[in-house]
């Protein structure tokens, strides 16, 4: 199944706040964006601006993707969305 994550945290616990994106807490806050065994990331995207990362991800269990958001989830607000790809639908039905 296909899922939209948008995480978010605000200006006072930014994690690239010292140091910037190449700071190891900024990384590490990131790490998510490799993926798991069972949680495959299709894209990543962030707004610094906002504080905001929006990610498309790819697996068949909410509790792999839970795990792997367990670090933003602790930082701030995480919201996952089950989406289907549009374009596959449109283009099998032609």
């Amino acid at each position: 199944m296909l899922f939209q994550v948008t995480t978010q945290h605000d200006h006072k616990h930014c994690p690239a706040r010292e140091g910037g994106f190449s700071s190891e807490l900024f990384q590490n806050a990131h790490i998510w964006v490799k993926g798991s065994d069972k949680v495959k990331i299709r894209g990543a995207w962030a707004s610094p601006t906002s504080h905001t990362s929006y990610s498309v991800i790819e697996s068949d269990e909410i509790d792999s993707i839970v795990d792997l958001f367990k670090e933003p989830m602790l930082n701030g607000n995480v919201e996952i969305t089950p989406i289907v790809d549009l374009i596959k639908i449109v283009s099998d039905n032609n």
